[in-house]
Formats: structure tokens, sequence, C-alpha cells
């Protein structure tokens, strides 16, 4: 029709329509440009020749520059996982609806599909389910490394059914506490695919001896096992004579708050896992200086966290068995014995004078310790970065104050100075002048500090503070209060509530 009339301008508009509809917007283009070229303005078409010519100009110019900023374009495939794996899990997820180009990328990518966090950025516990789950365990299939759930109340036996299915038979680390998972399905996946596990995080669940000896015998490169909270374990889940142990790469042991799991575990750990780097008791029942003692042959322990007293067994004071433990346990960085009574100043000195290394002590609720030990953390204490001392009625201005001004201050980046009416302002200032670090300070119940403490702290680490507490702080006045949050801004806390004096 163009050939036989080069001024028809329906042709036009004809040919550039079914072009368009080829999704050839390039030659429809070229169609209505011919047409204006040829058609006479007065023509009653022109206006829409023209319209359709210029719309459709537009629109490929603005595609075409898209084009050329799409990183899927430009990058090179090693940097555009790197990009795309620093995304939170559900904006990858959503990235995929991007384009076919990305979608099909992501989702055949061998590395974004590795590890599977649906804890980053922090999610509602309660959306995550046994369908979402099994969706994105399919997508990443054989090639699933790490699954980190989470908390998960709303996951059942049958997330580890797909698990299974699939089958995810290289997953090596999987984070799923406070599920509904029967004991018996943990067992089965444990059997099934869980050969190459190295990390298994089932706290808050029904786990019992049996699954627990299963997977000692069948994970034979397991390194991290936390079973926090786990009520059914008892300690004859790892009797030496009982259980087949081939773990022997395991190395961090919790098992805080597991009622049936007794002090004399230690024995058994002696034998069992003599390498130990990592290992919380916290809350479990029976442990005794004896305990504290056996610990010796952890000559590898970086990390021991425990609770509670320690009373004396065969004779053993806790003075003895401090400096025991200490003298072997050389490379400990943390340390945390809360509510335990008999803790003095000289358990602290022997403990502090061996490990030179420790980053974080936790020693809350401590009645007998004084400004002594406060001055032998400062003394010894040069990497330390986190200090728990509060609910210790012996500790003054002057002690802390002697580790502010340490070699350890300016490294300081938590303090917790909770329920001590010892504490005034001064220390607040000598904080603000030394603790360049600070990141979280408590003062809950510290009865003596006022809003002119409060306004120097935040003056001076106002830059580096996330989060300063302060409730029950009943001199404190609402306007320092506002000022603190001023200073710190949205990306700082201030916790604040008062309710009356005690």
């Amino acid at each position: 029709m163009i050939k036989l009339d080069k001024t028809a301008v329906k042709a036009y508009l004809r040919t550039g329509k079914v072009y368009r509809l080829l999704n050839q917007a390039d030659k429809a283009i070229k169609i209505y440009n011919i047409g204006l070229s040829h058609v006479k303005i007065k023509d009653q078409y022109y206006k829409l020749l023209q319209k359709q010519s210029e719309e459709l100009q537009n629109k490929f110019l603005k595609s075409d520059s898209s084009k050329t900023c799409d990183m899927m374009r430009f990058l090179p495939p090693e940097l555009r996982d790197d990009v795309l794996k620093r995304l939170p899990f559900a904006s990858l997820c959503k990235a995929t609806a991007v384009s076919k180009t990305w979608r099909n990328y992501i989702l055949s990518s061998e590395v974004l599909w590795r590890d599977i966090n649906f804890e980053r950025p922090l999610r509602n516990t309660n959306a995550l389910d046994d369908q979402t789950i099994r969706v994105y365990a399919k997508r990443g299939g054989r090639r699933l490394r790490k699954l980190i759930c989470g908390d998960s109340p709303k996951v059942t036996d049958k997330a580890l059914l797909a698990l299974r299915e699939i089958p995810c038979d290289r997953l090596q680390c999987i984070i799923l506490s406070d599920s509904n998972i029967s004991d018996e399905n943990i067992r089965a996946f444990v059997k099934t695919i869980g050969l190459n596990l190295n990390t298994i995080d089932f706290s808050k669940s029904d786990i019992t001896n049996m699954t627990l000896s299963v997977i000692l015998s069948r994970c034979r490169h397991l390194e991290s096992l936390n079973l926090s909270f786990c009520n059914s374990l008892t300690t004859e889940a790892f009797n030496p004579a009982i259980v087949d142990n081939k773990a022997s790469k395991l190395n961090d042991i919790n098992l805080q708050c597991c009622d049936q799991v007794m002090g004399n575990v230690i024995d058994y750990f002696n034998i069992l896992f003599p390498k130990l780097v990592r290992l919380d008791l916290a809350g479990i029942s029976g442990l005794t200086t004896k305990s504290l003692d056996n610990m010796k042959n952890f000559v590898s322990l970086k990390f021991l966290r425990i609770r509670g007293d320690l009373p004396t067994e065969e004779y053993l004071t806790l003075d003895d068995a401090f400096e025991t433990f200490a003298r072997n346990c050389i490379h400990l960085c943390t340390f945390s014995l809360n509510e335990c009574q008999s803790l003095t100043d000289s358990c602290i000195r022997k403990l502090v004078q061996s490990c030179s290394k420790l980053k974080e002590l936790d020693i809350m609720s401590n009645n007998y310790l004084t400004d002594v030990t406060m001055q032998l953390i400062g003394n010894y204490c040069k990497q330390l970065r986190v200090l728990y001392i509060g609910k210790s009625p012996g500790i003054t201005d002057a002690g802390v104050i002697n580790v502010i001004k340490s070699d350890c201050g300016p490294l300081l980046e938590v303090i917790d100075l909770r329920r001590n009416s010892n504490i005034t302002d001064e220390t607040l200032k000598e904080m603000g002048s030394h603790c360049r670090s600070l990141r979280e300070v408590n003062f809950t119940w510290c009865k003596n500090v006022t809003g002119s403490g409060v306004g120097a702290l935040v003056r001076q680490c106002g830059s580096t503070l996330k989060h300063l507490v302060l409730q029950e702080c009943y001199n404190v006045a609402p306007d320092a209060i506002e000022y603190a949050r001023k200073i710190l801004g949205k990306n700082g806390i201030v916790s604040y509530e008062f309710r009356g004096k005690f």
C-alpha cells in the first residue's frame, strides 16, 4: 500500500502498528518518520501519525537508556553476585521481577542460593511457615549450603520433609529454633541429608537423647551445636560409654537452660570434645568448684558462660578452682559468671592475671566484688570491649573510673552498671572524656545519676552511642532525656521509664 500511494497516511499507521505488535519499535519509528515526510500537514490523520511517532520514540529512548544502565549487561558475573548477595533476602526475591534477564540470572546463580537467611533483615517470626521454606529451598536445591530461619513457631515437620524430598543433601548449616518440629523428624532429617552439617541449631525443641546420639554418630563434620532450652535432654546423652561419637571436630556447644543436664557433663566433654572453643552452660544445675577445675583441660577455650553459685566440692575452694582454670585456659576472650555470691576479688585476680586476652567480661550480681576488682581489670585487661558489672553494691565511682582511665577505656563499647546506687555523675563525665568507642551504657536504677551527667556523656559520646538506658533514674529530668535523644538522633535510643523510688 505504501508503494502504491506514499501519501496514504492510514497505511503508515497500520504498518507501524504491525511492527509494534511484533515488538520491533525501531522499524515502527522508521515507518512513521517516512510517513511524516510524505503526508501533507493538512491531512486529517497527520497529527495522529505525528503523535504515534513521538510517543513511540520517547518510550523507545527511555527503555534504551535503562538498558545501558542494566548491571546485568555491563558487570562481570563475579561483581553481579557480589552486589546481589548484599541484598536482604526479601529484596533479592523481589529482584527476580525486574526483568526476564534478572530473573534467569538470579535463579540460575550458583552463589546467591547457597545461603538462605530469613533473619536478614529482622523479620516477623510469625511470617515464616512451611510453604515459604519449601519454595525457597526448592530454588536453592542442591546448591543450598546454609538455611537460617531463627525462631519459627509456625514451622512444622513439613519443612524438614521438604528439605529431604528436594533433596538439599549438601546442606552445611541449619538454624531452626523454637519450631514445632518433632523429635522423630529431626532424627530422620539428620540420617538422610545431615551428613555434611557443620552447624546445627535446634534450640527450644523437643530433641531427645536418641536424636542427639544420631547427630553425634552421623555428623562427622559438626563444629557447632546449639541445643539450648531443650528440656528433654539429659546428661546421659553425652555419656561416652553410650554414644558412638564421630563428631570429633565439635568445638562449640550451647546447652543453656537445659534443665535435666547436670554439672557432671563436664567430665563427659573432657573425653568426647577436648578441643572445645566455646561452651555455654548458663542455667544448668549441679555446677561446682570441681566443674570449673575440670575445665582446665579445654586449653583452646575462648568463650565460657556459666551462672549461679559454684559450691565447694572435694574441699576445692573457688579460689583454687579459678587459679587452676585460668592458668590453663589462657586464650579465654569471653567469660561470664552471673549471680555467683561466692565470687571474690581474689578469684578475679587469678582470672585477669592469666587471661590477658579478655575482651568481654560479665560478672554481674556478685555481692562481694569491690573496687579492687575494677583496679585489677584496669591493670590487666588491656583489650576489654564489653563489661557487665551491674548489681554489685561494692563497686563505686572510684573503681569504674579506674577502668575508664586505663588502657582499655578508649576501647570499651558496652558498660552495664545497673542497680548501683554508688554511681554518680562523676562516672558519666569521665566516660564522656575517655570512652570514645562507647555504643551502649546501662544505668538502670542508678538513683544518683542526674541530667548534668547525662548531658556531659552524650555531648562527648553522641557520635558513637547507640543505646543509653536510664530506666528508673528518677533524678534525671525529662528535659535531659529530650536533650539526649536530640543529640543521639534517629540512630540512637534512649530508654527511660519512671515508676517510682525504691
